[in-house]
C-alpha cells in the first residue's frame, strides 16, 4: 500500500508539473505574433491547393493565395499530395501529413492554433517519454526525475521549439523514445525479441520521416550499441541483429520515400 501511495504522489506531483509548463507555453503561444517564413511553408507544404505554382513579381487574388495555405473543403487527407509537395523541398513528409491532419479536421481555417496546438501535444510526450527515462537513470529517485521535468518544460529552448511551427517537437519526440528504447534493452544486456526489434524499427522509420538531422543522432546512439555488444559484452550475433534491425528500419524509411536520397545527397540543405 505505501508504494502504491508513493507511485500516485509521484503521478500527481508530475502530472501538476506538465500541466504548468502546457499552461506557461500556451502563454506564449497566444502572444505570438506573425511567423517566420518557414512556418508558412509548413502551411503551404502541407495544405496546397494547386501543387508547386512558383510565381515570380505575378500579382495573385488574395483567395488564390488563402487556398494555399488552408485545407478547403473535400481536399482534406490527402497525403499522396503533402508527399508529392515535399518531394520538391528538402525535408522528409511524416510532419507535415499530421499538420495537414489537423487542418483537414478545420477545412478553410487558416489559424495558428492548428500548428501550435500540435505541437503542445508533442511537448506532453515528449514530457511522459523524459519523466520515464530520468526515473530509469536516476534509480526511481523522485527529486531527479522532478528536476529534469522542471529544466526541460521551463527552459527558452523548448518554448521555443513548441512556439515554432516546425518539425522540432515531434524530432524530440522520436529522439526520446529511441533513447528510452535503449535504456529498456540495456536493463536487460538488450535482448532483443522480435517485438523489441519491430519497435525500433518504427522509430527509426518515423524519426527518420520526420527530419534527417535523426539519421545523425541515430547514427552515434547506434554505433555506441554496437560497440558495446561487440566489444564490451562478446555478443558478436546480438550486435549483428541490433545493426540490421536499425538498417532495416532506415531501409523502409528510404523505399517509402525514394525523394530522400535526392534532398541528402544533391539538395542544397544536403550539400550544406
Amino acid at each position: 500500500m505505501e508504494f502504491i501511495k508513493k507511485e500516485k504522489k509521484r503521478i500527481l506531483v508530475l502530472g501538476l508539473i506538465m500541466v504548468l509548463q502546457l499552461i506557461a507555453a500556451s502563454c506564449f503561444c497566444v502572444r505570438k505574433q506573425g511567423f517566420h517564413y518557414d512556418e508558412y511553408y509548413s502551411y503551404y507544404s502541407s495544405n496546397s491547393t494547386y501543387g508547386l505554382v512558383p510565381t515570380d513579381r505575378e500579382w495573385k487574388e488574395g483567395a488564390e493565395i488563402r487556398s494555399e495555405f488552408v485545407v478547403e473543403e473535400g481536399e482534406g487527407f490527402q497525403y499522396g499530395k503533402v508527399k508529392l509537395m515535399q518531394s520538391y523541398d528538402v525535408h522528409p513528409p511524416l510532419y507535415y501529413m499530421l499538420l495537414h491532419t489537423v487542418c483537414s479536421l478545420f477545412p478553410g481555417t487558416f489559424t495558428k492554433w492548428t500548428g501550435l496546438g500540435l505541437n503542445l501535444f508533442f511537448f506532453a510526450i515528449a514530457y511522459l517519454l523524459l519523466a520515464l527515462i530520468a526515473r530509469k537513470l536516476s534509480g526511481g529517485s523522485l527529486l531527479l526525475t522532478l528536476s529534469a521535468c522542471l529544466l526541460f518544460g521551463f527552459q527558452p529552448g523548448v518554448i521555443s521549439g513548441i512556439t515554432f511551427i516546425r518539425m522540432y517537437m515531434l524530432l524530440t519526440v522520436w529522439c526520446m523514445a529511441v533513447v528510452l528504447w535503449h535504456i529498456l534493452r540495456f536493463e536487460k544486456e538488450l535482448f532483443l525479441t522480435p517485438g523489441a526489434a519491430a519497435g525500433l524499427m518504427v522509430l527509426v522509420f518515423l524519426g527518420f520521416l520526420t527530419h534527417y538531422y535523426f539519421a545523425v543522432f541515430l547514427f552515434f546512439a547506434a554505433a555506441f550499441t554496437c560497440l558495446w555488444l561487440w566489444w564490451g559484452k562478446k555478443q558478436l550475433k546480438t550486435a549483428l541483429y541490433y545493426a540490421i534491425t536499425v538498417c532495416t528500419g532506415m531501409g523502409l524509411a528510404v523505399l517509402y520515400y525514394p525523394s530522400c536520397l535526392g534532398h541528402i545527397f544533391r539538395g542544397y540543405r544536403g550539400t550544406e
